[in-house]
């Protein structure tokens, strides 16, 4: 049984997003300055909860959701094992929610 989800989890892993230019049309359309200052504002805060973090896991962290870098990217500029990186951003990501959680 465990098999088969494990199956069904790398499934959803390996889907490849195909419409590119709905990313690029996000990212190209001007914002208003009330957007620019809830998407930095959001940044800060995503920033100061990883901080928040013990060594190894704020580290992987603020690389994967501040500076929005994928596990192969991590795992290329830091020379770790990527299934090493994938194990503690999952824990970390279980710590960011214990953290959102207390704080309401």
């Amino acid at each position: 049984m465990n098999k088969c989800l494990d199956f069904l989890k790398q499934a959803g892993r390996r889907t490849i997003p195909t419409n590119d230019t709905y990313f690029l049309e996000l990212q190209s359309e001007d914002k208003s300055p009330e957007e620019n200052y809830l998407v930095q504002e959001s940044k800060q805060q995503v920033y100061h909860i990883c901080q928040q973090l013990a060594s190894p896991y704020n580290e992987i962290a603020l690389e994967h959701y501040y500076y929005e870098l994928s596990v192969q990217d991590i795992a290329a500029k830091t020379g770790k094992n990527i299934k090493t990186l994938q194990t503690q951003l999952y824990r970390s990501k279980a710590m960011i929610k214990k953290i959102l959680e207390r704080s309401g």
